[in-house]
């Protein structure tokens, strides 16, 4: 556990004072919103209805394809106990919000980049950097799904949890693939003058 008189997190495996908590750069929740998360409140310093916002939680992780690495039983325990630590520190007269942030993490692919140059050279083969060919494919990619942008904007998905949503409308229905989404329309009309 932290100090008794700072407020604490759950991080990484481990509950640290919240001002250590760093969420790396390359991490896809912080890089593409490629996370979850969930937010519920305490009254009288109890923490309101946590089973059920964990159950969506996990609704939503699972919609998603992210596993959290954890039961939602240890989710329940772990926010109780960070919730206990924060809220001995809280007046009795006030409240907090308790909130569970999960990403699927860093991406393989960055992994990877970071570490494979070195190991191409340790190895004795030459090493080609792709980037160029990687953007290309990216705006490829984006030509493919821009006609599901709505979804982006009408279901507040991130642009992740868009791709992966016409991922999968495409593998359910290859002719979707050729629809184009409607034009928008403006939400506010302009007043025509008289």
């Amino acid at each position: 556990m932290t100090a008794s008189d700072e407020w604490a997190v759950w991080f990484n495996g481990e509950i640290v004072p919240e001002r250590e908590a760093r969420v790396p750069f390359r991490d896809r929740g912080f890089k593409y919103g490629d996370a979850v998360f969930d937010t519920t409140r305490t009254f009288g310093h109890r923490v309101f209805r946590l089973e059920e916002h964990i159950a969506r939680l996990f609704k939503s992780l699972a919609y998603l394809g992210i596993d959290p690495g954890l039961s939602q039983a240890d989710f329940c325990r772990i926010t109780e106990e960070v919730a206990a630590h924060n809220l001995a520190l809280t007046p009795k007269d006030e409240d907090i919000w308790v909130t569970q942030r999960v990403s699927r993490g860093i991406e393989a692919a960055d992994r990877l980049r970071r570490e494979f140059p070195a190991m191409a050279r340790e190895a004795g083969f030459p090493f080609v950097d792709w980037t160029d060919l990687v953007n290309e494919i990216r705006e490829r990619e984006q030509t493919i799904f821009a006609p599901w942008s709505l979804y982006v904007d009408h279901a507040h998905l991130s642009p992740a949890a868009a791709r992966l949503f016409a991922q999968r409308i495409h593998a359910l229905f290859p002719e979707a693939a050729r629809l184009r989404a409607p034009a928008q329309r403006p939400l506010v009309s302009r007043p025509t003058s008289m």
